[in-house]
């Protein structure tokens, strides 16, 4: 008897990685009974006009990942992760699996608004959605519920807390930048 693989795919900037990336896939690999996840660093990703090349996210997620043989990296073809081109590349490479979107609750709060082709993705692949330290469960299950009446189609979803909700990359970099001005500074005074 043939089973399906269950898949996590998990695009985004990755800058840079940190604890809660590692974490969610973690989570996601033991709630959503996946099999590996992979992280799909985007070129380009949306409204973040400024991010590090994508050969030093590359390197960095290879780095976090390597003791984990069922978290993988992979180099998308185009720009960002989207539906209409994304999904049907990777449905093609995963024959016979099931894949699993992993994104955090503040992008799931934007599907409506800024994934086209979205029905298609709800009805073919299952969320697992981490819930980001100002986010509700109760608020992402009504969403899930708007959505299902709005695409006609049940939703698979899971949604995960993990204890590094509230870590940011835009924090780790602006903390960064802080320190790199002060070092600046205190070499400037000595």
């Amino acid at each position: 008897m043939h089973t399906m693989r269950h898949v996590g795919i998990y695009p985004g900037s990755f800058d840079p990685v940190h604890e809660g990336h590692i974490a969610f896939a973690k989570a996601a690999l033991l709630a959503g009974k996946l099999e590996e996840v992979i992280f799909l660093p985007e070129k380009m990703p949306r409204g973040k006009p400024q991010v590090s090349s994508l050969t030093v996210r590359l390197n960095a997620l290879r780095k976090e990942t390597t003791q984990s043989e069922r978290l993988r990296v992979m180099s998308l073809p185009m720009e960002r992760f989207t539906v209409t081109d994304t999904l049907a590349i990777l449905q093609s490479k995963f024959e016979d699996t099931r894949l699993a979107l992993l994104v955090g609750s503040d992008i799931a709060r934007t599907f409506q608004h800024r994934w086209p082709g979205l029905g298609t993705l709800l009805r073919t692949t299952d969320l697992i959605i981490g819930l980001r330290d100002k986010d509700a469960p109760e608020d992402i299950e009504k969403l899930m519920a708007f959505l299902e009446v709005k695409h006609g189609c049940k939703i698979t979803y899971s949604i995960l807390v993990t204890p590094h909700a509230h870590v940011a990359s835009s924090k780790i970099r602006d903390a960064a930048m802080r320190e790199s001005s002060t070092a600046t500074a205190i070499a400037d005074i000595t």
